[in-house]
């Protein structure tokens, strides 16, 4: 199966029967499958999440798999699946609060007001567990009494009422987008790993939602850091290497038999994995300081209206980023405020400008003096798979879209020399 080629040409990675029957050990020694569970499958089956989720593991369980007519209609999908088990990438669990913040302008206020305060109990719970805490018998009453009501009436219309266990995967998922998840009462956990594992690294272990962590390392798997805080693993779900490139496979392991993932990560006392940048990405300023991209971008995906966010900074005097709009977002918004509705227009829009304007601020005041966003610009469409500038589970490719879009960045360092 072949790499998503973020950081270079896709390589083919070569999977043994025995990685994949690991993988399925470790798997479902986290999260049990039975032949009552259904999967909705919508990713392409050549991403290896996909296929150990909807493929081999229906073989080791017997559950079913549902088929997505597209990419474009899993939300109706889900009506009719009901998923006991859903994977989905950060993108999928992006539109499900889109479309329910906009649904939310058609109920009537008393209902508004009752599912705003479902959240954000709900958000308080999520908040108080991830810190290993529990919430009081009063906030814990009440979370159950509106979670038996609105919450499951929310997350019936979403098709996610049987849903037992939720993750995203494939990329990484903003933590203010997994509160507001779970203050509806879907705790998505992550999923952290790649083709070369033949998927999972870790897991989030069912009900320990813990917000910034990507899990526990998969049963089986070992887990260490290098000295540089790359994550290293060894285990039985492990490739043998590279399809007919012996350079890239000597360069995939340790002199003593460990593999580089190319993550940089911290592990806690008792065994959370938290990713901290990709080794690759790291950038260094004119000035010599170093900026990861990868928390940043994640952070611009919390900004109001922005879809992908990509980081610019490598030898340049400051950082500055190219945003791009969420076109659905964005018309819904404005057909609810009777203005024009094209992309064009709205990227301009002075309501449009203020609220992305408030969020990179508000990104800005949470990071170091070297990571402040200094300038930005709206580019003039979406990120295509089609244009080569996301893979099929939308990561984003940083050298294409520095390409297609060098004159938007140079554009950047012509307004501000400081």
């Amino acid at each position: 199966m072949y790499t998503s080629g973020t950081t270079g040409d896709p390589k083919g990675v070569v999977l043994t029967h025995r990685n994949i029957t690991a993988t399925i050990d470790m798997i479902t020694n986290v999260v049990p499958l039975g032949d009552n569970d259904r999967f909705l499958s919508f990713l392409p089956l050549s991403h290896i999440a996909e296929r150990i989720v909807s493929h081999f593991g229906q073989i080791a369980s017997g559950g079913e798999t549902w088929f997505a007519t597209s990419y474009a209609t899993v939300a109706t999908d889900m009506l009719g699946c009901h998923p006991t088990v859903f994977f989905a990438v950060p993108r999928v669990w992006e539109k499900i609060r889109v479309s329910f913040d906009l649904a939310i302008h058609d109920q009537s206020i008393p209902r508004r007001m009752l599912i705003r305060r479902f959240q954000h109990v709900g958000s308080r719970r999520l908040e108080a567990l991830s810190r290993g805490s529990r919430p009081s018998v009063l906030a814990d009453t009440e979370h159950r009494l509106l979670n038996a009501t609105v919450g499951q009436s929310i997350r019936k219309k979403l098709g996610l009422n049987q849903a037992r266990a939720m993750f995203s995967g494939a990329a990484p998922i903003s933590p203010d987008l997994l509160r507001w998840l779970g203050g509806i009462g879907l705790n998505v956990g992550e999923v952290y790993g790649q083709t070369e594992v033949c998927g999972p690294t870790s897991i989030t272990p069912l009900h320990e939602v813990r917000i910034g962590s990507v899990g526990k390392p998969v049963p089986g798997l070992e887990v260490r850091l290098a000295e540089d805080n790359e994550i290293l693993v060894q285990g039985p779900n492990v490739c043998r290497g590279y399809f007919r490139n012996e350079a890239a496979t000597a360069a995939l392991f340790t002199t003593d038999g460990w593999m580089l993932t190319g993550d940089l990560g911290s592990l806690s006392a008792d065994g959370y994995l938290r990713i901290t940048g990709r080794k690759k990405d790291l950038m260094k300023t004119a000035t010599g300081k170093y900026i990861a991209p990868q928390e940043l971008e994640l952070r611009l995906q919390s900004v109001r209206f922005v879809k992908h966010g990509v980081v610019v900074a490598e030898g340049r005097t400051f950082v500055s980023a190219l945003l791009y709009l969420d076109e659905e977002e964005l018309i819904s918004w404005a057909k609810h405020r009777d203005k024009p509705t094209d992309l064009a227009t709205l990227a301009n829009d002075s309501d449009v400008v203020l609220e992305i304007q408030k969020g990179i601020e508000e990104l800005n005041d949470g990071v170091s003096q070297a990571e402040h966003i200094r300038q930005w610009t709206v580019c003039p469409r979406e990120l295509t798979v089609e244009n080569g500038e996301l893979t099929p589970t939308l990561k984003i490719i940083r050298a294409r879209v520095m390409d297609h879009f060098s004159n938007d960045v140079e554009r950047m360092y012509t307004k501000r020399t400081d």
